[in-house]
């Protein structure tokens, strides 16, 4: 039985849009055996994305949430000289919502072939390579 408080109509539409997104990035036919539209899936997809943008990033104070100390922390390791130059790579896992807040906390554009302006895909990552002599960040998805 289910405890605690449910989930909204918009995680739930969440959960429906990510499972889409999951199946095609795994090369699954997402269509139902040609059942639903393609064309149907996508308007699914910009409709859920966007009510879910704004229940979490509607206000401004939501984009200082998500990102937190991340960016300091990001900042903090990119400073040439590297404070421990043994130490190069880093990994950090987190949710799409993170790329988000941190892509428009730095006024970084979103664009991914196939989606809508400021979409980011299931399986996305920003990418900060840091080097002696500078660093490159860019987003990558699958």
């Amino acid at each position: 039985m289910w405890e605690g408080k449910p989930k909204s109509l918009t995680w739930a539409l969440k959960a429906v849009m990510d499972g889409f997104s999951f199946s095609e990035n795994e090369g699954l036919n997402i269509t139902m055996g040609g059942r639903l539209q393609m064309s149907t899936i996508r308007e699914f997809h910009d409709v859920v994305e966007g009510m879910v943008a704004d229940q979490i990033f509607g206000k401004p104070h939501q984009i200082t949430y998500w990102t937190g100390d991340f960016i300091p922390t990001i900042l903090g390791l990119a400073r040439v000289p590297f404070k421990r130059p043994v130490n190069k790579f880093h990994v950090f896992l987190n949710h799409r919502e993170l790329i988000y807040a941190i892509a428009h906390m730095l006024g970084i554009p979103i664009h991914f072939p196939g989606l809508r302006e400021d979409s980011l895909p299931s399986g996305c990552s920003m990418v900060i390579e840091v080097y002696d002599d500078g660093v490159r960040l860019f987003m990558w998805a699958p």
